[in-house]
């Protein structure tokens, strides 16, 4: 996701090379945060990105706001901490 952490950053520095992008997390309120601290380079479109139709969406809002797509960055995961074996 991209509401925090690495994804975030990456849309923070996407932007400053002058992209605009399309923000994913699966916290609509953390996704809207987010986009809105990033300023108007940034739209956001919250759900889960294994989900078909929100990927359909990300596409569509992609070619909207942009008016095609360059890139896609795969960017979703969870850290938890403890020993290695136990996961």
């Amino acid at each position: 996701g991209a509401g925090k952490g690495i994804g975030l950053e990456i849309c923070r520095e996407l932007i400053r090379e002058g992209a605009r992008v399309v923000l994913n997390d699966l916290d609509e309120k953390l996704a809207a945060e987010a986009a809105r601290a990033l300023g108007p380079s940034c739209t956001p479109v919250p759900g889960d990105a294994s989900n078909p139709e929100i990927i359909r969406q990300l596409v569509h809002a992609g070619t909207s706001f942009t008016g095609r797509l360059d890139i896609a960055i795969a960017n979703a995961g969870i850290t938890l901490f403890g020993g290695f074996m136990e996961y």
